[in-house]
């Protein structure tokens, strides 16, 4: 692929970890990668593994709060070419507490349903449309890098 000579800007947003939240921010870099002419399977493989990574925030990343059921948790997102123009690197930042799923067993898809352990499919499925992930935990947040090479469409 031939190196971007202007990278566009870059897609950043502050949601909430809502399921309405990641619904309209999945909407929104939609419109973004259209804008930037991002091929589309790349878009659509970036739109399935925010999809999973926003998805898991907002459905097992909540605290509990000292007024209601939940604390709320917020979630930082960008989405930047990398210098070379040739994948995307994808910063996520949340206040959730702290989870290192790159430290996760890799799931057996060849054992039987029965055997398996619960959850775990979405890390896969991450790691799978993914070329690296790095996690660190820093000033009560957790920080994930994603690299994801840009496919052209054929």
């Amino acid at each position: 692929m031939t190196p971007l000579l202007t990278l566009p800007t870059p897609f950043s947003r502050r949601i909430s970890a809502s399921m309405e939240d990641v619904a309209a921010l999945n909407d929104a870099f939609a419109t973004w990668a259209g804008q930037v002419a991002l091929p589309r399977r790349t878009a659509f493989h970036v739109e399935l593994i925010l999809e999973e990574l926003l998805t898991n925030i907002a459905m097992h990343g909540t605290r509990p709060a000292a007024h209601g059921p939940h604390a709320a948790v917020t979630i930082d997102l960008c989405v930047a070419f990398t210098a070379a123009g040739d994948a995307l690197s994808i910063t996520l930042r949340d206040d959730a507490p702290p989870f290192d799923m790159t430290r996760r067993a890799p799931v057996d898809t060849r054992a039987p349903l029965a055997a398996r352990a619960h959850g775990g499919l979405g890390v896969h499925f991450v790691t799978q449309l993914t070329e690296t992930m790095h996690y660190r935990h820093a000033d009560g947040c957790n920080h994930l890098v994603v690299h994801k090479a840009i496919i052209p469409d054929v």
